[in-house]
């Protein structure tokens, strides 16, 4: 991480702003300053989880930025500075394209995956699907997932296709001995559907179930076997808690 502390005040602001560099990055926060009126701290880092956030204490703004910034262009900054001086709709919404545009270019870290459960492993599962039904087409990972501890839900997600990782995560709740295999490895077929199609994108606007992805996971033989378990024994699913040593 590197740490810019700028305690500067307002002045004449530069009619564009200088580019963020890594090694005199000075430069913009004084350029930012002068626009805000304030004194600003800024910090680039690479969080990947937080694009950009803010504090004000004390007088002094601080603004943490990731280091993708270095890419913005001046009317890239010229958003981020009108959005940080206040409610400018325009530059909030240019500002969320940078980030969306230049955010999909980050490395993924590649988590750990387990897929061998107690009940279920879910490896020999997708190996088997994959061979009978996508040609080994199908290069995501599988692992199981993780949930809260919360006893009651209205709702569960059983599975989750990560497509910037390509990793299929499958609920713990489907790695109990009342669950069968046919049922667990539909849910795995479905996943594997979303890895084969990819993820239509239209704008901003995200496709995860064409007509045709439908169509598709009614021909699986088991479909209605899977969906009549599903409606029998949805509430004990809905019921599950983790134990400690899933947990750990």
């Amino acid at each position: 991480m590197q740490q810019m502390s700028l305690g500067l005040t307002a002045g004449p602001a530069q009619a564009m702003p200088p580019r963020i560099t890594r090694e005199a990055p000075d430069e913009f926060g004084r350029w930012l300053a002068c626009h805000l009126g304030r004194p600003v701290t800024v910090r680039l880092t690479c969080n990947r989880s937080t694009m950009l956030s803010t504090r004000l204490r004390g007088g002094c703004l601080t603004v943490r930025l990731h280091e993708l910034f270095c890419e913005a262009t001046a009317s890239d900054l010229e958003a981020l500075a009108g959005y940080l001086a206040g409610s400018d709709r325009e530059s909030a919404a240019a500002l969320d394209r940078f980030i969306h545009a230049h955010g999909q270019r980050l490395p993924v870290p590649r988590r750990k995956v387990q897929a061998c459960g107690r009940q279920h492993d879910l490896q020999v599962i997708f190996d088997e699907l994959n061979a009978s039904f996508f040609h080994d087409a199908c290069a995501a990972r599988i692992t199981w997932g993780h949930a809260g501890r919360r006893r009651y839900r209205r709702s569960i997600q059983l599975g989750v296709y990560r497509s910037q990782e390509r990793l299929i995560s499958i609920h713990p709740s489907l790695d109990q001995a009342f669950v069968p295999r046919f049922y667990v490895t539909w849910i795995v077929y479905h996943e594997m559907l979303h890895d084969v199609f990819g993820i239509a994108v239209s704008g901003r606007r995200r496709s995860m179930h064409p007509p045709e992805f439908g169509a598709l996971e009614q021909t699986y033989p088991e479909y209605q076997r899977c969906k009549d378990w599903e409606h029998a024994n949805l509430s004990r699913l809905l019921q599950y808690a983790p134990s400690r040593r899933r947990q750990a």
